[in-house]
């Protein structure tokens, strides 16, 4: 790489789930050779495809889920101070790590990038109880807000959250864009229908039901209870189906229940080896009540030519014709078994997500005078277009 590349400083924290593993990835790939990129991490052992494409700064975090902007911050700002980076984005957290980015970068005088990972403004109502509520209000309703205001651009992975930012913070359309999460859908081919048998059979499918995959953790927000209560109104009506589950979380034990003729559970599996599942399933079912845009869920199922039966969340109805608004819903269009795959959207394709990035994050380095193929304020406005104000479905 050249010395003229400016450098890119990315706060990851601690604890990455699989799904960021996979992001940080695949940013990694599409901004390599175009920015000296730095990992800020509290982590010990990032999987090899991160360290091939970053530098990784190890720092300490301590216990307290409490202290962690502070750390991020005094992370961010020792950084800044040794290596006058061009350029500070949160991977993940905005609400800890993004308010870390917000508050060094400015500090520090250097240029800042928020992700909002998710839809922050939903999370009070989804939660349960006064308690929760009130937690939910601090994390989301004021720290992350807080981080949204003060970052120099703020970048969403879905439209309608970003509406929603316009809507509370009031930001200049230019300074916001949406960018969904990098997706390598090269790991991600169609099946044919002798690859699906034979990765059913290597996957200890039952070769003669249909595969209906779920691949996430197996919680409230993710919509678990739905999917369980689809499971069992399919188990009762005795169709040739059997759910295949990619994740683990509270639900586990009920589904196990079920049995597994109906449901196989799979446990957790490194993101590397999730593509298999997806040569092996009939149709995904993704019944998640919040999502700040489109989830890697969704993207992976468009490129692999998978049909996706989905809760109208976020923005999945903008890509999915089969929506299920419960687990009723969910149910009748499993056993029905119209599963046509909808088609992948053109932006998926990698070439143009590396342009949109490299773009994007040029700009926001101040080394391009606009942001070019990502068309920032385009995608701003067409958020703001859209209602902000829907109710969101807590059922």
């Amino acid at each position: 790489m050249g010395d003229d590349l400016p450098r890119l400083g990315v706060l990851a924290g601690r604890r990455l789930a699989p799904n960021f593993h996979a992001f940080l990835g695949n940013l990694g790939e599409i901004l390599n050779g175009t920015f000296h990129c730095d990992l800020l991490l509290a982590d010990r052992n990032p999987p090899a495809r991160i360290r091939a494409h970053f530098r990784i700064l190890p720092y300490r975090a301590p216990g307290p889920a409490i202290l962690e902007p502070l750390a991020g911050i005094l992370a961010c700002r020792a950084y800044c101070r040794r290596e006058r980076p061009d350029l500070l984005m949160n991977a993940c957290q905005p609400q800890t790590l993004g308010l870390a980015v917000a508050l060094a970068g400015r500090m520090a005088g250097v240029p800042t990038i928020v992700r909002m990972t998710g839809n922050s403004y939903e999370q009070v109502a989804l939660a349960a109880g006064p308690v929760a509520k009130a937690k939910a209000w601090l994390i989301h309703e004021v720290l992350a807000d807080a981080a949204y205001r003060w970052g120099d651009r703020v970048v969403s992975i879905g439209e309608r959250s970003l509406s929603m930012l316009l809507a509370r913070t009031g930001r200049a359309p230019g300074s916001v864009a949406v960018l969904p999460q990098p997706i390598d859908v090269r790991a991600f081919r169609p099946a044919s229908a002798a690859e699906r048998a034979a990765a059913k059979r290597r996957l200890g499918l039952a070769a003669d039901r249909r595969t209906v995959l779920y691949v996430g953790r197996l919680t409230f927000l993710k919509g678990a209870d739905r999917l369980l209560a689809a499971a069992r109104l399919v188990g009762a009506a005795g169709g040739a189906v059997q759910f295949c589950i990619v994740g683990e979380g509270p639900f586990v034990a009920e589904f196990a229940a079920l049995g597994p003729e109906l449901v196989h559970l799979a446990g957790p599996v490194p993101h590397a080896d999730v593509p298999a599942y997806y040569q092996a399933a009939d149709a995904v079912v993704f019944p998640s009540r919040t999502e700040g845009g489109v989830p890697n869920v969704v993207f992976e199922a468009l490129a692999a030519r998978v049909p996706v039966i989905a809760a109208p969340t976020g923005d999945v109805a903008h890509l999915v014709s089969r929506i299920a608004r419960g687990p009723e819903d969910m149910a009748r269009l499993i056993q029905a078994g119209d599963w046509r795959p909808d088609p992948m959207p053109e932006d998926l394709a990698w070439d143009w997500q590396v342009a949109r990035y490299r773009a994007f994050f040029l700009a926001a380095a101040g080394r391009a005078g606009a942001c070019g193929l990502v068309d920032a304020d385009r995608s701003a406005k067409r958020a703001a277009s859209r209602p902000g104000d829907e109710t969101t479905d807590a059922g």
